[in-house]
């Protein structure tokens, strides 16, 4: 019932992540926001002030948040994608609305289990 998609993140690594349309940002998981670090591609100055979300069971928790210079969708890249962090490492990583809306417009075969972006 979820639809991954590949993904670059700052050009230097490749996970999935789940389109979620309902999530206000791209939500990473604390284990590939350290290996960024340790890659060097998430600088001091890319760190944002926290945010509290609201999850669909209605619980809030902040947090923290950062600038991605770059997610690579298919054969297009967005730059300065803004990423919170999510709370347990085991969390869905989640392509929210903070690059949705830079998607522009997209199409989902259900029957196809194919989704499109033009």
């Amino acid at each position: 019932g979820v639809y991954e998609i590949p993904v670059i993140l700052n050009d230097v690594l490749k996970i999935n992540v789940i389109l979620d349309s309902g999530a206000a940002d791209v939500s990473i998981s604390p284990d590939v926001v350290l290996t960024l670090i340790r890659t060097g591609t998430i600088k001091n100055y890319d760190w944002l002030p926290g945010q509290v979300y609201q999850f669909a069971d209605g619980t809030k928790s902040k947090s923290k948040r950062f600038n991605m210079r770059s997610i690579t969708v298919g054969n297009k890249t967005f730059k300065n994608v803004t990423c919170s962090i999510a709370e347990k490492i085991d969390a869905p990583m989640l392509l929210g609305q903070s690059l949705l809306k830079k998607l522009g417009k997209y199409t989902i075969d259900y029957k196809k289990g194919v989704i499109q972006f033009e």
